[in-house]
């Protein structure tokens, strides 16, 4: 038969010192389990072909960047709308892709760039959904 000592602890020293702790510590394993599903979940939809190579990229940085910055809130929507929505180079590629000789270049780039951000915005979608 097993005896066990239990220390007598004030209920107040308790409570206000490892309880806030462990709310802290019980937050951050949410978050950073909530970031591993999202980072494999990104992963399995590369592995299926159903997301491209540089989405994937875009979207596992995110993950990343969430993971690093513990303090803020997760904000990896912010992080990827800045990734890949830049207003002047947008512009300046809507701007030329009317010339008369190098318009199909352009027009290139810019359908290439309008189905990357098609990409990550639905993957990311998926992920959160």
């Amino acid at each position: 038969m097993y005896i066990f000592y239990v220390r007598n602890k004030t209920p107040s020293s308790f409570d206000a010192q490892n309880l806030s702790v462990g709310k802290e510590k019980l937050i951050q394993e949410y978050r950073t389990r909530i970031c591993m599903n999202l980072r494999g979940f990104y992963n399995n939809q590369y592995e299926l072909n159903l997301t491209s190579g540089n989405a994937l990229l875009i979207l596992v940085h995110s993950v990343n960047w969430d993971i690093d910055h513990s303090s803020t809130s997760l904000n990896a929507w912010k992080f990827i709308k800045n990734s890949f929505y830049k207003e002047t180079t947008i512009r300046y590629l809507l701007d030329h892709q009317n010339l008369p000789i190098i318009g199909k270049l352009f027009k290139k780039i810019v359908f290439g760039h309008i189905s990357m951000v098609y990409d990550v915005t639905t993957t990311f979608m998926q992920g959160i959904d």
